[in-house]
């Protein structure tokens, strides 16, 4: 504890946080099309700890202050991912036993909150009551880390980084961008 508290009081990010795994995960099993992975970052057990225990306390400020779509689910504060699905099967058992046409648009942009740049939240986040060291740790990580990535094959020797030409911009639970995959293939 002592360790995460010294990077917090002083903005400072240790050498060991800076290597990040990205797991690739096939969205159609059975077809590896570069354009359908979808990566999963494995991060430092402390820095991951770290992230855990303070990015909740800004979702619950962010939510009583209403900055995030009240539609939101998953890690939405006394919401669970699952009852999305609920709703949805009791809207078609609905109009089933109507017998109503139903037209059903699951455009959800509005509530991809876990797919605001990093940088964004890191630049906004101390306005809205989010620690200010915080966002210092975060944001210096994720600019000075070095994705690797894990496949069947094993970890890359390999690995890309935030930079102007391969922006990395996300927290790490979304696809990547085609460019990036394919540079990363090449380099397995």
């Amino acid at each position: 504890m002592l360790l995460l508290n010294y990077a917090l009081k002083f903005g400072y990010v240790y050498e060991r946080w800076l290597g990040i795994v990205m797991t690739m995960f096939e969205k159609d099993p059975g077809s590896p099309k570069l354009h359908r992975l979808r990566a999963i970052h494995l991060y430092e057990r402390d820095w991951n700890l770290l992230m855990g225990v303070k990015w909740p306390h800004l979702l619950h400020l962010a939510c009583d202050q209403k900055f995030i779509n009240e539609n939101c689910y998953g890690s939405m504060p006394g919401k669970e991912c699952l009852d999305p699905v609920f709703v949805k099967e009791l809207e078609y058992e609905i109009a089933h036993l109507t017998r109503q046409a139903v037209i059903m648009n699951d455009d959800d942009s509005k509530a991809n909150y876990d797919w605001i740049h990093a940088f964004i939240a890191n630049v906004v986040g101390p306005s809205k009551g989010r620690n200010k060291k915080v966002c210092i740790v975060h944001g210096q990580t994720l600019k000075e880390a070095k994705f690797h990535v894990q496949t069947k094959m094993g970890i890359s020797k390999w690995h890309i980084q935030h930079g102007g030409f391969y922006p990395l911009l996300g927290t790490g639970q979304h696809h990547i961008p085609t460019h990036v995959a394919v540079h990363l293939q090449c380099t397995l």
